[in-house]
């Protein structure tokens, strides 16, 4: 949420680290989710590279750095996820038909 919150300028934090309850945190991945359908969005081709200021540091930043960077993360923890769901035996290989 941070880094698009960061792109998109709004600045919204939601404080899930202190949400116990199964709604808060669902409504929160789904206002996460939201935001960065809103950075995505909004980029164009030359808007990736125009740099921007960022928060209190002040340096300059393009927005297609830190949204690569949190596709490259998603997919790596999709890898992690992917194993764990085999491993625990969650997820079953289609047959191929022959």
């Amino acid at each position: 949420m941070r880094t698009c919150a960061g792109i998109t300028g709004s600045g919204t934090q939601l404080g899930a680290s202190k949400m116990t309850a199964k709604a808060e945190l669902v409504a929160a991945m789904k206002s996460s989710i939201a935001e960065c359908d809103k950075a995505f969005a909004g980029l164009t081709d030359a808007g990736v590279v125009q740099t921007r200021h960022r928060g209190a540091r002040g340096s300059a930043i393009a927005p297609g750095g830190p949204l690569y960077g949190m596709v490259a993360h998603d997919n790596e923890e999709y890898g992690y996820l992917a194993v764990h769901l085999r491993l625990k035996g969650s997820c079953r290989r289609r047959a191929k038909a022959e």
